[in-house]
């Protein structure tokens, strides 16, 4: 598959580009918040995101360009 390895994508979008590659309509009922990124694997578009915007436990961070901002907030009391 084409590519420049420089894809910007999130967790999000991995589900709707698996339906997106096998031809699957995505349930009405179901609802996904990413965006499909088959056609930049197939070289017939560009990034689907402008800002991307990842999440994974306390940490938060934002791409704009060449800035990056992140931030880690872990609450006063964390329950094992």
């Amino acid at each position: 598959m084409p590519g420049n390895g420089k894809l910007s994508t999130s967790m999000e979008d991995l589900e709707l580009t698996l339906l997106d590659v096998r031809g699957i309509e995505k349930p009405a009922e179901v609802k996904l918040d990413g965006r499909s990124f088959k056609r930049v694997l197939c070289g017939e578009g560009k990034q689907i995101h402008d800002s991307p915007y990842f999440e994974i436990g306390y940490a938060r961070t934002v791409q704009v360009k060449n800035w990056k901002c992140i931030a880690v907030h872990i609450p006063g009391k964390i329950k094992a």
